[in-house]
């Protein structure tokens, strides 16, 4: 957003009924959405439970609350006959940059000091201004809301103000809601916020901010505002003078560029160019990149090209403001939500960045993951996503940075670390039609899809006949043929199948699993057999965080700590309000890890996913490209709640004699005290046995050669546990 805009513009923004835009199709920028959605004001029949959710950043996942009040939003505007049209953000124009992340993590370390201090209010406060938890982190998430909804949504290929200001130009919409940033473009007006306790909205012409800055051109306002700072320019040094700072920065931007500049931000920038304190050069290049980035900032046009804004005029050179471009057809599959945004950014860039996670990582164990046990599949990501592309994508290398030794950079050298025949050698074979697959699939009744292509493989017959190849007479149609055969090539990638369609030994633990699961929780088996192979879901006691769980004897910590990591990998059931209650350091640290991991195998499915249609193996003429990325496994970050409930209840389990009735009844007021918005405390404990029973049954039934220290900590653990269910 442009800085200090708000403010500025307080003065000239106008007040309408909802009623008036009766009939009308608004695009909404979903980032400025997910940004102020707590400061619409909802009716007082509505507001009950309805707080903000500062712990987000303590447990990890999506907020508890979140899809009930984007649902009293939606309905309001139903209501009202306003047709929403959500706009997600795309690919980076700036590159990625360590001081945000390590600026919110120095506030998530000031916020745990507070909370091991028994200092809530502060703890709470600090929470929520860390910024750890950005809008994008939410992004996956309310496309959910937003299907379920009916509600159209699409994601840009780069800035969601430039897609937005397309959009209401060719007449897609009639207005927008956005970040102020969308002034940046020729914009008629944009409403700034929403009243749903009084049924309005406030909005900003643009003609009324051109008058009030003293009516100044059109170009000479855009100026302005990249000089005031947005998130593509920083703000002109100079104007935090105290001459400046006598009025709106806005207002001084303007000044400046009328005066000093005669009418154009360059001639400011040109003004100050001997300031050597301010490195004024750089800060040149940046506003000048930012002002042409503007003006042919790429957008998907209607008939599905992404193109610049001014195509006619639009240099050759492009791609030196904007970035590598990618081929129209992957723009598309990016705008329906088949792929997201890590792995382009990451080949369009040439470099990606691991960023400290909610806990600090500071455990070797996660940075030796993320450092090292991470690369190969990231490698084969980046590797099988650019196979289809041009030859500049296949073979420019990538440098892989992390946030704890910035100045040792890892190179990825694509020509060497990374083998496409190997690759397509690997899924080549898997084209596997409904006919093949369905009826072995009735067979597994109350199975999630990913629970069905695993289950179905442990039939070898059925595995055999799986050995398909690709058809132009007959390529892959309907949803489940792609989803399911995305699924499989990705568990071929990751070795839980062998060249014969069989499953093999981490194939088996795999599928022991996913067979003593619910539907809803198998998605979670893979995970925990990946964390068994990097060797990351053990009993050891790795940052010695204070919290749950807690033990005078470190070995029935471990066994707690091990039983409370399995636990993260499934839901507590909570009510749709903020979550209030205890927190754990040591929980959120494992919550880390298994996000990291889901991370990267989300990263891969989608990859495989979208490479299936690049490389024409599906039908590509349908009706249902929206649907297919939400429908992929593991799409939605996990929280630790459950593992922080279920190592709280171990830790007081410990200390009394559970087998007075008494004592058990005393405990579960406590804990429903302590976790006062949970729905059925007892049930969600049954989820974490659940989990615990196919995890164990999972190694039991794993090679003793790879896990046979993990294999003694399962069974005293659960030796443990049965003490206490």
């Amino acid at each position: 957003m442009i800085t200090q805009f708000a403010e500025w513009s307080a003065n000239i923004a106008e007040t309408a009924a909802l009623s008036t835009l009766s009939g009308s199709s608004i695009g909404i920028e979903a980032a400025e959405y997910l940004n102020r959605i707590q400061d619409f004001k909802l009716p007082p029949s509505q507001t009950a439970g309805v707080q903000p959710e500062p712990l987000l950043p303590a447990l990890g996942g999506v907020p508890f609350g979140l899809a009930r009040v984007v649902r009293i939003h939606l309905e309001i505007w139903r209501r009202h006959g306003i047709k929403p049209v959500f706009v997600f953000s795309g690919l980076n124009l700036i590159k990625d940059d360590f001081e945000p992340s390590e600026q919110a993590a120095r506030k998530l370390e000031e916020a745990w000091r507070f909370y091991d201090a028994n200092n809530a209010l502060a703890a709470v406060e600090t929470f929520k201004t860390s910024g750890a938890v950005k809008a994008h982190d939410l992004y996956r998430f309310l496309q959910t809301i937003l299907r379920e909804e009916n509600i159209a949504w699409m994601v840009a290929p780069y800035m969601a103000s430039a897609q937005l200001y397309y959009l209401a130009k060719v007449g897609a919409t009639d207005t927008t809601f956005a970040s102020s940033e969308i002034f940046l473009f020729d914009i008629e007006e944009n409403i700034t916020t929403w009243n749903f306790e009084n049924d309005s909205f406030v909005w900003v012409r643009r003609r009324n901010c051109l008058q009030s800055l003293g009516n100044i051109s059109s170009d000479a306002f855009v100026d302005a505002c990249l000089l005031a700072g947005c998130d593509l320019c920083p703000s002109l040094p100079q104007l935090d003078l105290p001459i400046h700072r006598k009025q709106p920065r806005l207002k001084s931007a303007a000044d400046l560029v009328m005066n000093l500049g005669r009418g154009t931000g360059n001639g400011v920038y040109l003004h100050f160019q001997d300031d050597v304190t301010n490195k004024m050069q750089e800060q040149t290049d940046r506003f000048r990149k930012a002002k042409v980035t503007v003006k042919h900032s790429v957008v998907l046009t209607m008939s599905g090209k992404a193109e610049p804004l001014d195509v006619t005029n639009a240099p050759g050179k492009i791609h030196e403001f904007i970035g590598q471009r990618l081929p129209d057809e992957l723009y598309g599959y990016f705008s329906r939500g088949i792929i997201g945004p890590r792995v382009l950014n990451w080949r369009t860039s040439g470099e990606f960045l691991m960023h400290p996670p909610l806990d600090g990582g500071e455990s070797k164990e996660y940075r030796d993951l993320v450092r090292q046990q991470l690369t190969p599949i990231q490698t084969l990501t980046i590797g099988l996503l650019a196979s289809p592309l041009h030859h500049y994508y296949q073979r420019t290398d990538i440098i892989k940075r992390v946030w704890f030794d910035k100045d040792h950079p890892e190179k990825i050298v694509m020509k060497t670390d990374y083998d496409n025949d190997k690759t397509k050698g690997l899924i080549d074979s898997w084209n596997v039609p409904q006919s093949v697959f369905g009826e072995e699939f009735n067979r597994h009744p109350n199975s999630s899809l990913f629970g069905l292509c695993v289950k179905s493989l442990k039939n070898n017959e059925f595995a055999a006949r799986t050995k398909t190849f690709k058809n132009k007479n007959r390529l892959l149609i309907s949803k489940d043929e792609l989803l399911a055969n995305a699924i499989w090539r990705m568990l071929r990638l990751r070795n839980y199948i062998d060249a014969d369609h069989n499953l093999t030994s981490s194939g088996e633990m795999l599928y022991t699993m996913v067979s003593n699961l619910p539907l809803e929780l198998q998605e979670s088996a893979l995970i925990a057999t990946e964390l068994l192979q990097y060797n990351r879901l053990n009993a050891d006691i790795t940052v010695p965080y204070t919290g749950v769980p807690d033990a005078q004897a470190e070995s029935v910590k471990k066994q707690m700590l091990l039983i409370s990591r399995i636990a993260c990998l499934g839901p507590l059931k909570h009510q749709e309000i903020g979550y209030t209650g205890v927190l754990s350091r040591t929980m959120l640290s494992f919550g880390c890890v298994i996000e990291a991991v889901r991370q990267s195998l989300r990263d891969l499915l989608e990859v495989c996913l979208t490479t299936m249609l690049l490389n024409g193996d599906v039908e590509r003429d349908r009706p249902d490209f929206n649907e297919l990325g939400l429908d992929l496994p593991l799409l939605l970050p996990m929280s630790c709640s459950l593992g922080v409930a279920v190592a709280y209840h171990l830790t007081e389990c410990a200390k009394l004699d559970m087998r007075s009735q008494a004592n058990r009844e005393a405990l579960l007021n406590d804990e429903k005290s302590k976790f006062c918005y949970t729905i059925d405390l007892p049930s969600s404990f049954e989820t974490a046995w659940t989990l615990w029973d196919a995890v164990y049954k999972g190694v039991e039934a794993g090679d003793a050669n790879k896990l046979g220290a993990v294999k003694a900590a399962f069974k005293n653990a659960d030796e443990w546990l049965k003490t206490y269910r």
